[in-house]
């Protein structure tokens, strides 16, 4: 009876203060920003997306979700600036750094892993090695030339690449692909422990799960939406 009835949604009132409080002061910079976005190719009748408004800020995993062929591809190559908006525009914030991880990058068959981190990373022996070491190569692997990797080490390279830039943003567009299941877990942990904020289109939803994503963005009926719902209800919807 010492109990006061009226203080569990005192409390909960207060939770929801702070954490929106929360939310706003750790909210993270602006990343990059789509306003009124909409994309269509040349001369066809219809839009990929229409209108879209969305935002990545510092911190978040976001994954980007939709069915086979809703336009996931278009609408990343329109965040990159590859294509540009039929109308609308994109910003990115000035000095932001972002990567995007390509599964199809060829190296030449006689470099090394660590001679290619090197170039591609403009950086020092040391510094190579520290990147390829946090995809798990041994160092009689970093000198080992492409052309005898297997095809997970030379996966791992990609992924080294994109991690070791330690952009503010990374786009991973389909890393799981064709992949083995030490390189999945290599992966899994990078993502997981990376300070980068990551856009992540992938239709392995144990990753998904593993990844543990802020929220998502699904692509549907032209438009790009926001969600912060369960992976299994979001699923549920693009079935439906």
């Amino acid at each position: 009876q010492h109990k006061d009835s009226g203080r569990p949604d005192e409390e909960k009132a207060t939770k929801i203060k702070l954490s929106q409080a929360e939310r706003q002061l750790h909210g993270g910079k602006l990343l990059v920003k789509i306003k009124d976005g909409s994309f269509k190719y040349g001369a066809a009748k219809g839009r990929i997306f229409d209108k879209v408004s969305i935002e990545a800020r510092s911190g978040e995993k976001i994954v980007l979700l939709g069915r086979n062929g809703s336009g996931k591809s278009t609408f990343l190559k329109c965040l990159t600036g590859e294509l540009a908006l039929s109308s609308g525009e994109v910003s990115w914030a000035s000095t932001i750094g972002w990567a995007y991880f390509d599964q199809h990058a060829e190296f030449a068959p006689d470099a090394s892993p660590v001679d290619i981190i090197k170039e591609k990373l403009n950086c020092t022996e040391p510094m190579a090695q520290a990147a390829l070491g946090a995809m798990r190569f041994d160092l009689a692997r970093m000198k080992t030339p492409v052309k005898d990797l297997s095809g997970g080490e030379r996966m791992r390279l990609r992924f080294a690449i994109t991690f070791g830039k330690k952009p503010d943003f990374i786009i991973l567009d389909e890393p799981t692909n064709h992949i083995d299941e030490v390189t999945w877990e290599i992966l899994l942990e990078t993502c997981v422990k990376s300070k980068s904020s990551i856009l992540l289109v992938t239709h392995d939803y144990e990753f998904i799960q593993e990844f543990k994503p802020t929220g998502f963005w699904v692509i549907h009926n032209q438009q790009v939406l926001v969600r912060h719902k369960e992976l299994d209800m979001l699923l549920g919807e693009l079935k439906g």
